[in-house]
């Protein structure tokens, strides 16, 4: 709650205003859904600059391919009717861009609530909490009380769960769910009724309807099944029975819904062709998240059509042999676990400017992914007992080896994570308690081993300027803008020291590169030349605002630092000076 309240303060909450991003697109496409359009009877995906980026290479490298798929010659690559044309037909025109739950819950809370965003945030923040209290329930279940109670504070300080319940995309409730179906799963396994298994498959099948990957935990619960009554066939049957039959059972809708507009009837995504092939051509680096090869993804695209099996042999294909790729599915693994936050859409570090809870919660990745793996390592020896937790651990990890790491995919693995990290931690203290060096010593190094990938420096900032120009445009602008009207209108003095200290909460997250500039040091590139414009603007306004309130030298003072970055960015921004 002290979180959702810092956080309303600044940008966070204003994301989905950002053009190109996955909130944006979420919002868009829960508005479309709450104004009338309940089957999405349209070609509904998103369009951002490495889209067009894309199409452009490929029409101007493959002009009789274009003739081909389009029905008609494109002269210009550029062309954006040809551009998006292309697209809507490699993303399958009525295909779901992806998972339906998400949007039509947003949709849902936008019908009864009101087109808000934070009444979204409010019930995942309430699924977060009962989130955590699942991973006490599992985690006592299967490890004790202290265990459990250690894995419950370490679920509710973990700072990434708690800020992506506060982001309008769907990485609270793919947690949820996990956590949920493994509650749901050991409750049926240890009592063995038929309608825990049913309840079990409705759950799944609402999971599958928010990501299609929980099908593979559905898949271990089978095998679990199998394993567990090998040697009584005729027991399986009405358990494994309530579990498929319940979860085909929740996703009639979507199939209903697939007939209806035309679309693959068991399609509920259309994003995996160009995931795999950005994620896993022999050029990609895992340590760069999302990145698209421009030179292979067009030949990929001009041989496949965007279709999803053809699209993965001719990706695998770029590679030189089994060993490049398993080389690069290594790399991901690493990255997987590394401290760092890396963002996409969003950026934790940017969000934790504005909130001290976020900034204090001391749970990352540093501590979950070496402590994580020591205790899966620990539990191997009771690997049957655990094996739904070890499977939560697998459904949320293989999308980041298959496709691409980034903070907000890896968020529902930490939830995975947690209950083994707290098993480590407990067996440290034990280890200690009972002075027991020689394991401790081996668990030590262990660790030391894991951090040595995990824990390596980064060689970028952590909040690139993007996050603060956007923020700007989405939210500080428009804001400030409104209030100087305002506070115009009315000539209240109370009105402009408002306006004031707005302009002051702003800039109390002044990018350091920005606090450098001035007469010593100019503009690098048009990125900081940009920030320095943009901060420009506001202390100029605020020099205004401060004047309008009587205090004239606190005015002269942002006056003259206005002048001086602006002055800082003028140098880059000629085109001379280029």
């Amino acid at each position: 709650m002290v979180a959702f309240v810092e956080l309303n303060k600044g940008p966070s909450f204003w994301l989905h205003r950002w053009h190109g991003t996955d909130m944006h697109f979420f919002d868009l496409w829960a508005r479309t859904i709450s104004e009338g359009d309940v089957l999405t009877d349209r070609s509904l995906h998103p369009y951002s600059p490495w889209h067009q980026r894309l199409s452009r290479e490929f029409i101007r490298r493959y002009p009789e391919k274009t003739l081909q798929v389009l029905g008609r010659r494109v002269a210009d690559p550029d062309d954006p009717e040809a551009s998006r044309a292309l697209w809507d037909r490699w993303y399958g025109g009525k295909r779901l861009h992806q998972g339906p739950l998400y949007p039509y819950s947003v949709a849902l809370t936008y019908k009864m609530l009101g087109h808000d965003p934070r009444w979204v945030f409010a019930w995942q923040l309430a699924l977060g909490a009962l989130a955590n209290a699942l991973i006490f329930l599992i985690a006592y279940r299967h490890f004790g009380a202290l265990v459990g109670t250690v894995s419950g504070f370490l679920a509710v300080l973990c700072a990434p769960m708690l800020f992506y319940e506060t982001v309008l995309l769907r990485s609270a409730l793919i947690l949820f769910f996990g956590v949920l179906l493994v509650y749901l799963a050991d409750q049926a396994l240890a009592r063995q009724t038929t309608w825990r298994w049913g309840i079990t498959g409705a759950a799944l099948g609402l999971a599958m309807l928010l990501k299609s990957t929980f099908a593979s935990l559905g898949l271990g619960f089978v095998a679990l099944l199998f394993y567990r009554f090998r040697e009584q066939p005729k027991r399986l049957i009405l358990p494994t029975l309530a579990l498929a039959g319940s979860t085909l059972f929740v996703l009639i809708p979507l199939v209903v819904r697939n007939a209806k507009v035309g679309a693959p009837l068991t399609s509920s995504t259309s994003v995996g062709a160009i995931t795999f092939a950005c994620a896993n051509t022999v050029d990609y680096r895992p340590k760069s998240g999302f990145s698209i090869s421009e030179y292979f993804v067009p030949a990929i695209f001009a041989q496949t059509d965007g279709h999803f099996g053809p699209t993965v042999v001719e990706t695998l294909k770029t590679h030189p042999s089994a060993l490049s790729w398993i080389k690069q599915l290594w790399g991901k693994f690493v990255f997987a676990g590394h401290w760092y936050e890396k963002p996409n859409n969003t950026n934790f570090y940017y969000a934790r400017l504005h909130s001290a809870v976020l900034r204090y919660l001391p749970i990352t990745f540093w501590f979950l992914a070496p402590m994580g793996l020591l205790g899966l390592v620990l539990g191997v020896r009771r690997a049957w007992s655990l094996a739904t937790l070890y499977l939560l651990v697998l459904t949320h990890l293989a999308p980041l080896l298959l496709f691409y790491g980034l903070s907000r995919f890896r968020a529902p693995l930490a939830s995975a994570l947690v209950p083994f990290a707290a098993v480590a931690l407990v067996s440290i203290a034990g280890w200690l308690i009972s002075c027991d060096w020689k394991r401790l010593a081996f668990a030590c190094a262990g660790l030391v081993l894991v951090m040595l990938s995990t824990a390596k420096p980064i060689d970028h900032p952590l909040i690139s300027a993007a996050y603060y120009h956007g923020s700007f445009t989405i939210f500080y602008t428009p804001s400030r803008s409104y209030l100087v009207r305002a506070a115009s209108a009315s000539g209240r003095v109370e009105d402009w020291r408002f306006v004031a200290r707005f302009i002051e909460d702003s800039l109390r997250t002044e990018p350091v590169t920005v606090k450098r500039l001035g007469p010593e040091r100019t503009a690098q590139d048009r990125a900081e030349a940009e920030l320095a414009r943009m901060y420009s603007e506001a202390r100029q306004e605020l020099s205004q605002a401060l004047a309008k309130t009587g205090d004239l030298e606190g005015a002269r003072r942002q006056a003259r630092r206005a002048e001086e970055l602006r002055a800082a960015a003028a140098v880059r921004l000629d085109p001379q000076a280029e």
